[in-house]
């Protein structure tokens, strides 16, 4: 297959510039002047950062500095020297570099010297590379874990340069997955045609709001045909009756289309989101505006089209809200949204700090990244939340700065009208399964936002007859830890009783037999993973070990329970299992009395 190297170049350029604007690299380096020079495709990212370039520029490049358009970039310096000297520039200086531009012959002579320079976080942009030295490089880069390499095509290559712990290699990582999205999305631009936009509006028993909700869609305006998917998931109020209403209101437009579909069920918002997702794939936009919300511009759709062709690096944009108290009448700004004031965040950003978007009527997304949005991902309970975490792994979540729509909270809300522990239980259960489904690569961001679910709580939110903790030390196979599983399971009862998996992150073993347990289960089972200070917020009957030193550990977090216990597998070892118990733990007549009626 014949490459494009002119257009390869161009799309390396903007992955550079997408990168150096979201890292804030202050300082670029490129020593050499030859036509493939990347020096002025990233001078206006430099410029916003208020950094330098260092460059080796001929006296063709000291004319084009002259000119009027780069009049402005003072910061460019003209090194004109050997690399030699600039090394002991920079080391006089104390000075590392974030973005160093390479062709083949620096490569060969200096690259050890440029990468021992290069900023902790930094990048090495490679071009017009030989094969040969390009696979030399990557394995010299891959062997000492320094960094990962990024191949754009036969000739060019970017090496990031990694964090030295494990945090900054799962960074990277994510980074690395983003930059070939972004890469292999390049060519799908809209901005030479008329762009379909489709709006999914999901609404049960919204009979009082969807009127609302309708007129804010409907009036959009701008340049794109608009397709409105409405699905009622069989409301018991008379919400058909009144969208059917308004639906012959609406005048008939050329580029507006609208579908109604009448669940003769109800199905649920994840099967329904399921749905709209398959419609619209033959789109080029799709947003979303739920029965009960709206939108208080005309042209927000219209904003986010202009938002979204102008940066391809964006998966997730979303707009800032205003939150409106039915109960109350009033109107509030979203705190999460007044704090936002990056141009870009990332997958992590969005689990730190505890999914800041909130709502799917404030989100905006391109049709052709819902090849991501797995059939799997379905399977569980896929809130916006979960929806976003998946997509933003691809690409940027883009902020367009304006308060464009509004979340109604209301005593009948689906979520909103939960009480505080409710809502606790289920977004810790949550975020299990969603740590879960993107392969464990965000598990110390998953286990920081549920130990803040945990510590904002001043009640309670778990109740069990019984919660029994394994650490699984002596499981060899998956069959073996299903086996086990089931048995507990089998034992007590599903829906009152909590298995806690005590495991450390480093254990990958288990954390992958736990994955195919659930998945092959539907995610249906009581299942956790062990938080620190997950103990302070159960109630529960019974607390069962399944090993004395696994009871030793979380003594102190039981002590003011009287019914602990050290859980034996084994039949046989009922009567030691007995006699443990009445030396370390029952010390009272009543608890050793209790041991005897139960069957475990």
């Amino acid at each position: 297959m014949n490459i494009d190297y002119k257009k390869e170049n161009e799309k390396i350029n903007f992955i550079i510039k997408k990168t150096i604007d979201f890292y804030k690299y202050k300082t670029v380096l490129e020593f050499n002047s030859s036509e493939n020079s990347i020096l002025f495709e990233v001078l206006d990212e430099i410029s916003n950062n208020n950094g330098t370039a260092y460059a080796n520029l001929n006296e063709d490049f000291d004319y084009v500095l002259k000119s009027s358009k780069y009049k402005k970039f003072s910061h460019i310096i003209n090194i004109k020297q050997d690399i030699n000297n600039f090394k002991y520039y920079m080391d006089s200086k104390r000075m590392n570099i974030d973005v160093i531009h390479l062709n083949s012959f620096d490569v060969e002579k200096n690259f050890d010297d440029y990468y021992f320079r290069l900023s902790i976080d930094g990048i090495i942009i490679l071009t017009d590379i030989d094969k040969e030295i390009m696979e030399l490089i990557a394995k010299k880069i891959n062997q000492n874990e320094k960094g990962f390499v990024l191949y754009f095509d036969k000739k060019n290559i970017i090496i990031k340069k990694s964090l030295n712990d494990k945090i900054g290699l799962k960074i990277n990582e994510g980074m690395k997955t983003r930059l070939y999205s972004i890469y292999n999305n390049y060519d799908k631009k809209n901005e030479n045609k008329k762009p379909t936009v489709y709006v999914g509006i999901l609404t049960y028993n919204h009979s009082k709001y969807i009127e609302e909700c309708l007129n804010s869609v409907f009036k959009q305006k701008g340049n794109f045909n608009l397709k409105i998917i409405i699905i009622d998931d069989y409301s018991t109020d008379n919400n058909v009756e009144v969208i059917e209403k308004l639906l012959k209101k609406y005048p008939e437009k050329i580029d507006v289309e609208y579908k109604f579909i009448k669940n003769q069920k109800n199905i649920g918002i994840v099967k329904n989101m399921e749905l709209l997702c398959d419609i619209f794939k033959n789109g080029d936009f799709y947003t979303f505006c739920e029965g009960d919300d709206f939108w208080i511009s005309e042209e927000r759709i219209q904003k986010f089209v202009d938002y979204m062709n102008s940066d391809l690096s964006v998966t997730v944009a979303f707009n800032k809200m205003f939150l409106y108290n039915q109960k109350g009448n009033s109107l509030s700004k979203n705190r999460d949204h007044e704090q936002v004031s990056n141009k870009y965040y990332v997958t992590e950003d969005l689990i730190n700090f505890q999914n800041f978007i909130g709502n799917w009527s404030c989100c905006f997304y391109r049709c052709s990244d819902l090849k991501y949005m797995e059939k799997k991902f379905f399977d569980i309970t896929i809130y916006d939340f979960f929806f976003n975490v998946v997509l933003s792994q691809h690409g940027f979540i883009g902020v367009l700065n304006e308060f464009l729509s509004v979340y109604r909270y209301h005593d009948t809300s689906a979520w909103s009208s939960c009480s505080q522990v409710l809502k606790s239980k289920k977004l810790y259960e949550y975020i299990f399964h969603y740590n879960i489904m993107t392969d464990y690569k965000y598990s110390e961001a998953f286990a920081g936002f549920q130990d803040k679910i945990l510590k904002y709580n001043s009640k309670k939110i778990f109740a069990y007859q019984k919660v029994l903790i394994d650490n699984f030390v002596e499981t060899k196979t998956f069959e073996e830890f299903k086996d086990s599983i089931n048995r507990y399971f089998e034992k007590f009862n599903d829906e009152k009783a909590l298995i806690i998996i005590d495991v450390s992150l480093e254990k990958h073993v288990i954390y992958e037999w736990l994955r195919k347990y659930l998945i092959e289960n539907n995610f249906k089972k009581n299942i956790v993973m062990f938080s620190d200070c997950l103990f302070n917020y159960i109630n529960c009957k019974d607390y069962l070990f399944a090993n004395e030193e696994l009871f030793n550990n979380y003594a102190p977090e039981i002590k003011n329970t009287k019914k602990a216990y050290i859980y034996k597998k084994e039949l046989e070892d009922r009567i030691n299992s007995e006699i443990l118990i009445k030396k370390i733990i029952c010390k009272n007549e009543e608890c050793r009395k209790l041991w005897k009626k139960m069957d475990y």
